[in-house]
């Protein structure tokens, strides 16, 4: 079993949605996956159990620029439905995880109740026997400071020692029960105690980027911060009090498995020119500072030591008109059917395409995965 977190402290880099498709194709080769969502915006449980509003902007400004009035009206009323039942199915699914979400799993580590911690119990995502989800909440971020304090490895006493190896202990007892192949943790954009923990308790950190200059920055950041936090894993493991807690701190074994590079658009079946100049600077930045800090750190995969494997696993064009498309039916972009797509034509066969290419780089992405050893 593995445990793979999907890290960035820049945001709008589609983790969640990246977390979510991989996750999917990774079940469809057979793999037993449990998504772990532990980021309190809650995205990846709202979009693995459909309940993220589906987004019809870019249907609704064509419509628009057409001079196709009843048609945008037509998209406005068909938002505000949706909506509505969007609200209602949200709201009966947060009360059937009212107790069984990872807020609530994790209570008896963080609030010193006299009793263990337990599997969580997992709820199927619809559409795929093999990808199973453990709810995030909104409260997981009450408990940074807790974390923080606890994770003061010279002042951790008492009940805060049991802190530290609780997530490593919650989210490997789920795993057995469920008998995973991979849990994949969505994590929120920041530099907080739960990433810190959560990514030195991992098997492998995926690194998702955007093609712009703040993505730039932050893999800079993270060619420090990474080695940094695998130091401080290691002074954790071996400290005196946490070794002594119930839920004892791990050794840290994470490895950077590399990176995927989202939300670019394509043009004559490349990368636009703006975001092609972009992708071109990460991959250098990666071969020239982020690989080899890793190497140095002893934090990088033997996948992506290899010159036949690079360190760049993905590059995933934005989904465009797919992307409704994806929430409506609850699926990733690439299993959507003809059925689901809705259209004929010219437009029909432009959207194949695109689903056609979705599944062949996500097919690739889970191979590399499924190879890490």
């Amino acid at each position: 079993m593995k445990i793979i977190t999907f890290f960035n402290h820049k945001g709008g880099v589609a983790k969640t949605t990246n977390c979510y498709h991989l996750g999917w194709k990774l079940a469809e080769k057979g793999k037993r996956v449990i998504l772990v969502d532990a980021d309190s915006q809650c995205n990846l449980t709202g979009l693995a159990m459909g309940l993220m509003p589906n987004d019809y902007s870019s249907e609704v400004e064509d419509a628009e620029k057409n001079g196709d009035d009843g048609k945008a009206s037509e998209l406005l009323e068909k938002i505000e439905r949706e909506e509505s039942e969007i609200v209602k199915r949200a709201d009966n699914f947060w009360r059937s995880v009212k107790t069984n979400n990872i807020h609530s799993a994790l209570r008896p580590a963080f609030k010193a109740e006299p009793r263990p911690l337990e599997p969580v119990e997992v709820v199927p995502v619809p559409g795929n026997e093999n990808l199973l989800l453990l709810p995030g909440h909104i409260e997981l971020a009450d408990y940074e400071s807790d974390l923080a304090l606890a994770q003061n490895v010279k002042g951790s006493i008492g009940s805060q020692q049991n802190i530290p190896g609780a997530i490593s202990h919650l989210l490997n007892i789920t795993g057995e029960k469920y008998g995973a192949d991979y849990l994949l943790v969505d994590v929120s954009p920041s530099l907080g105690a739960i990433n810190q923990n959560i990514v030195s308790i991992s098997d492998e950190i995926i690194i998702p980027c955007a093609p712009d200059y703040f993505s730039m920055m932050a893999l800079m950041s993270l060619k420090e911060i990474l080695p940094k936090w695998k130091s401080w894993a290691l002074e954790a493991a071996r400290s005196k009090g946490l070794q002594q807690a119930v839920y004892k701190f791990p050794e840290p074994k994470f490895r950077v498995l590399g990176l995927t590079i989202s939300r670019f658009v394509m043009y004559k079946g490349k990368p636009a020119s703006a975001f092609a100049a972009w992708i071109d600077k990460i991959q250098r930045a990666c071969i020239e500072e982020l690989k080899p800090a890793m190497q140095e750190a002893d934090i990088l995969s033997e996948v992506t030591k290899t010159e036949e494997s690079p360190f760049i696993m993905a590059k995933i064009r934005d989904f465009n008109s797919l992307r409704p498309k994806s929430q409506e039916a609850q699926k990733p972009v690439f299993a959507l059917t003809d059925e689901d797509l809705g259209l004929s034509g010219r437009s029909l066969q432009n959207m194949i395409k695109q689903r056609e290419q979705a599944d062949q780089v996500f097919e690739r992405f889970a191979d590399l995965v499924i190879e890490s050893k």
